[in-house]
Order: C-alpha cells, then sequence, then structure tokens
C-alpha cells in the first residue's frame, strides 16, 4: 500500500529506527541457522568417506574376530542418525599389537623365544663375485702372517713364530751423462785492403870513400815500374845491376872496393843528372855509388826510386 509523500508523489512507508534494527537482526539470526544446518548435515558425510571400511590388523583377525570387532563398533547414536537422515559413522576401534603377534604365532606354531632369535639375528649376506665368502658365525677368521710381526693364536698357549723381515736394497741409480755442446767458433775473414802500387823515393847516406872504392846498396821492387838514382858527389860513377853481383858477396848495405864484371842495366856519372831505367819487373835490384877520382870523396846524401804497394821503404 503506498502513500502519499509530501511532494504528492506515491513513496514507500517510513519505518521507525527500532524497526529496522529488529529486522536486521532476525536477518542474521536466520543466515546462522542456515550455515549451522548445513555443517551437521555434510560434515558427518565427508568423514565416512574418507576413512577406511575396515579397521587396521584385519588381515591377521579370524573370521569370528573380525565379526566381534565390528559389533563392538556400534554406536548407541546409531538410531538417532538414520532417524534424522544422517549416515551412521564407524569409528575404528585400537587394535592391540601384542595380541595380533600371539594369534599369529598361535597359528604357524611359534614361539616367542623363537621369534626373539629370529629377531636378532643378523641378516644373511649375499655373495658377492670374486670374493671369499664371509665366515661363518663361531669360526675364527685366519689371520695372515706379516714378515717382521709374530702371529697371535687364539685358545691354548703355543710358541710364537717369528718371521724375519726381508731387507730391500735401495734402488740403484743410473748415471746417465749429459752433454753439453760446445760452440765452434768461425774465423772472421777480414778483407785485406790493398793498397795501389805507387813509387817510392828515398834518401841514401853515402860515407866518405877513398880513391877506387864504392857503396852499395839493394832494394826490393814490388810490382812492375821505372828505377832512377841520383848521386852530387864529384868524380863518381853510378851503375844500377838486376839482382846483386856476385862480386858484391853477402852485403846488402855497405862499402865495396873495384867494379864488379857483371853489366849493369844502366851506368851513369855522378851529378845532378843521374840515371833512370823504365818499366822494370818486380824483384830484386842494386844501387851502386863508386868513387873513381883519384881523390878521397867527402860524405854525402844520394837518392834512389822504385815501387811498392802503399810503403816506403
Amino acid at each position: 500500500m503506498r502513500f502519499p509523500a509530501a511532494n504528492g508523489r506515491l513513496g514507500l512507508p517510513r519505518l521507525s529506527p527500532s524497526a529496522t534494527a529488529g529486522l536486521a537482526l532476525f536477518g542474521v539470526i536466520v543466515i546462522f541457522v542456515t550455515a549451522l544446518a548445513t555443517v551437521v548435515v555434510f560434515l558427518p558425510t565427508s568423514q565416512v568417506a574418507t576413512r577406511p571400511e575396515k579397521p587396521h590388523g584385519d588381515a591377521v583377525i579370524g573370521d569370528g574376530e573380525r565379526g566381534a570387532g565390528v559389533a563392538s563398533q556400534t554406536r548407541t547414536d546409531v538410531p538417532l542418525r538414520a532417524a534424522a537422515g544422517v549416515p551412521a559413522l564407524v569409528v575404528p576401534t585400537p587394535v592391540d599389537i601384542a595380541v595380533l603377534h600371539a594369534t599369529a604365532e598361535a597359528r604357524s606354531g611359534r614361539s616367542p623365544t623363537d621369534r626373539q632369535s629370529a629377531s636378532s639375528a643378523p641378516p644373511p649376506t649375499a655373495a658377492v663375485p670374486g670374493r671369499a665368502p664371509p665366515p661363518k658365525p663361531g669360526v675364527e677368521k685366519p689371520v695372515a702372517a706379516i714378515p717382521g710381526k709374530p702371529i697371535a693364536t687364539a685358545g691354548t698357549p703355543t710358541p710364537t713364530v717369528f718371521i724375519p723381515a726381508t731387507p730391500t736394497r735401495p734402488p740403484t741409480r743410473t748415471v746417465t751423462p749429459t752433454f753439453t755442446p760446445t760452440a765452434t767458433l768461425t774465423p772472421t775473414l777480414t778483407p785485406t785492403h790493398t793498397p795501389p802500387p805507387s813509387p817510392c823515393t828515398t834518401a841514401v847516406t853515402v860515407p866518405g870513400l877513398s880513391a877506387g872504392y864504392g857503396y852499395v846498396t839493394t832494394i826490393a821492387q814490388e810490382t812492375v815500374g821505372h828505377l832512377a838514382m841520383q848521386w852530387p858527389g864529384a868524380g863518381g860513377s853510378i851503375m844500377l845491376y838486376s839482382g846483386r853481383p856476385a862480386a858484391f858477396g853477402d852485403v846488402n848495405n855497405g862499402v865495396i872496393g873495384g867494379v864488379p864484371a857483371d853489366m849493369p842495366l844502366k851506368q851513369g856519372s855522378s851529378g845532378p843528372g843521374g840515371i833512370r831505367v823504365p818499366d822494370q819487373p818486380a824483384g830484386q835490384f842494386t844501387f851502386y855509388f863508386f868513387n873513381g877520382s883519384p881523390y878521397g870523396s867527402r860524405p854525402s846524401t844520394a837518392s834512389i826510386s822504385y815501387w811498392t804497394y802503399g810503403h816506403c821503404p
């Protein structure tokens, strides 16, 4: 039923604050009762579905014992649950382990002493290929003899057997020679620079000579070239010989008397002119300064010229 509002339109009826609080409390009570009924109906059904149907130990209990156990598990609230439409709960009774062992031993014919000895016996050891089988209980394991140590035996005292240790020789060391290569020094050839040939002009001191005596000097020419000599002494003669005349003997530089019979390469008079012989081969040559005047001569300085390789004289 609608009532006209203050503005002339139809609206909902207005409730007092106490009526509103009463309606809210009533709604809370209805929700609580509905939830409680749901828990009471569905919780026992889920517990019965998840529990095992047989109690622990049914495999070793006889048919008569199983019937007695099932009868003892019946509860007095089954009619009430059946009347309310709730499945009956089956609560398993705790099983006594000692009673189960006694029943099993009575059927098998074993005594509690056999069970204790069987449980205390060690498990059998499987045989391993390639190894000796383990010793049986009560049998002593043989002891191997160790060199240098006595053998201990059990039972009646027997003489101790002592096996002397075998001496071990130290290893023989082999000396291995080590060869160290020696470096061979190779001589280094130094190129020799040969200077070009050149004329060598040198001074010769001629001592004072008596009449009929002369001064001889011998040189070695090293390459082909000219030979020349000059002597300022007055009244003397100059002579150039190839080799050394036999009349001079072993004298290379010194005073000689007379004139040798050998024919000279060239002969001239003393003075500023001198003599010159071109293109003479390498070899030994002799220069001779002779005083042919009837008077003696004073000491003087003469000059000679010949060819060498970079040295003079």
